[in-house]
């Protein structure tokens, strides 16, 4: 750990949902298992698991949906 903010947002959207919407499901994985919250929106109000359904990222839904993500 160095420190490293895992509910970051880069231009108002949260790491968690863009690694999500990219289909990126090792970072969503390792951005879960430093903290970060599956529960926020980005800017159209998507959350992770909505930008990974959008994009058709099954890996990243799973991981999503392990870590309690319903919505």
């Amino acid at each position: 750990n160095i420190g490293a903010d895992p509910n970051i947002h880069f231009e108002g959207i949260p790491a968690i949902v863009s690694a999500s919407a990219g289909g990126n499901a090792k970072v969503v994985k390792l951005l879960l298992d430093h903290g970060a919250r599956y529960d926020v929106c980005g800017l159209g109000g998507e959350t992770p698991l909505m930008a990974a359904k959008e994009g058709k990222h099954i890996d990243v839904e799973l991981v999503l949906r392990a870590a309690g993500e319903s919505k």
